[in-house]
């Protein structure tokens, strides 16, 4: 699945595979609908899946042992059941200890925190305080914007991409302006095309929030091979899904400027 994270953070995008007919930006699968466990947050429903990184069943019985503490702290938290629309603590074991990520039923990484691979009254606190923050947060509403024709991209790109990125940022309960307005931030699309050999072409898309003096908030990036000239006139699909795997950047700026 793409996945597109802002600059506040440097990351680069996983690659989809070309079709005959290009849909480069096409996630893997189709996100589940969110609904009411996104909003209750991860107390409401939390699944814990086994640790990455770890030697043997060492992951499993972590998870295992994570989700019981939580269960005993009030979390909804499982490390067996498998729910789609269900938050996420995902852990990773490195460097001895364990990155504990918590994601939202949307894929949006919601915080991090890195702790010793253990279970204690440390690690506990810890991530029942980043529950908090995150429900806490899921209250505030998104600073609204406005999403004006990028620049850079053959055929009609430029608009294709603005129109796709107001629906699918509106979709995800952004409120987009139908036009400019004083004082909102604007994000534009900066598409760059390169030659990639004989026969394909790499499109870099930047999306970039601006406040209204033109300062720079954050800008969300995506990279991604599609045949040489097949975005040369209407880019349709294309420009739905890249806005799509796009969003979840530009909604991750918008929480990092919280009160600006």
């Amino acid at each position: 699945m793409w996945r597109c994270s802002s600059l506040l953070a440097a990351a680069s995008l996983a690659i989809a595979a070309c079709q005959p007919v290009p849909q480069p930006f096409r996630p893997d699968a189709k996100p589940a609908e969110t609904g009411s466990l996104h909003d209750r947050g991860p107390r409401a429903g939390l699944i814990v899946p086994p640790v990455a990184g770890l030697p043997g069943n060492r992951g499993q019985r972590l998870a295992d042992a994570m989700a019981d503490a939580l269960r005993a702290e009030d979390v909804a938290a499982s490390s067996r059941a498998v729910h789609r629309q269900a938050w996420l603590l995902q852990g990773l074991g490195e460097g001895g200890g364990v990155l504990w990520r918590l994601v939202d039923p949307r894929g949006l990484n919601r915080g991090e925190r890195r702790l010793a691979a253990e279970v204690d009254r440390a690690a506990i606190g810890a991530l029942l305080d980043l529950i908090a923050a995150t429900e806490s947060s899921l209250g505030a509403r998104l600073p609204a914007l406005s999403v004006a024709p990028g620049s850079g991209a053959p055929g009609d790109g430029d608009t294709a991409l603005a129109e796709a990125m107001r629906r699918a940022l509106t979709a995800l309960g952004v409120e987009v302006h139908a036009g400019p307005r004083p004082g909102a931030p604007v994000l534009r699309a900066a598409v760059a095309m390169t030659p990639a050999g004989a026969d394909d072409q790499r499109v870099e898309i930047d999306w970039v929030l601006r406040d209204a003096a033109g300062a720079e908030l954050g800008a969300a990036k995506q990279s991604n091979l599609v045949p040489r000239g097949s975005l040369d006139g209407r880019w349709g699909a294309v420009a739905a899904l890249a806005a799509e795997a796009g969003a979840e950047g530009v909604i991750e700026i918008l929480q990092s400027l919280g009160g600006r």
